[in-house]
């Protein structure tokens, strides 16, 4: 169940941190291009968005399971920008 939980810690670390990039992307092609490009950069940033926020859930879950008690899943990642 440990490793299970290290899973979705480090899933929901790897969405956000995609979020971040295609958010960057998505802004860095404004005016530049197809808008077809930015809409789509912004479509995965938004998948990414609810991914991580589907592994947050996932992990504070399995951390009740693992710790026997309710615990913020991290809680680093709560001041999202």
């Amino acid at each position: 169940m440990a490793s299970l939980h290290q899973v979705a810690a480090a899933s929901t670390v790897t969405a956000h941190n995609c979020r971040v990039v295609l958010q960057t992307l998505t802004t860095g092609t404004a005016g530049r291009g197809p808008d077809q490009i930015q809409a789509a950069l912004a479509e995965a940033a938004e998948a990414a968005n609810h991914a991580q926020q589907a592994w947050r859930r996932v992990a504070g879950a399995l951390d009740q399971v693992v710790n026997r008690r309710p615990r913020a899943p991290l809680a680093s990642c709560r001041g999202d920008t």
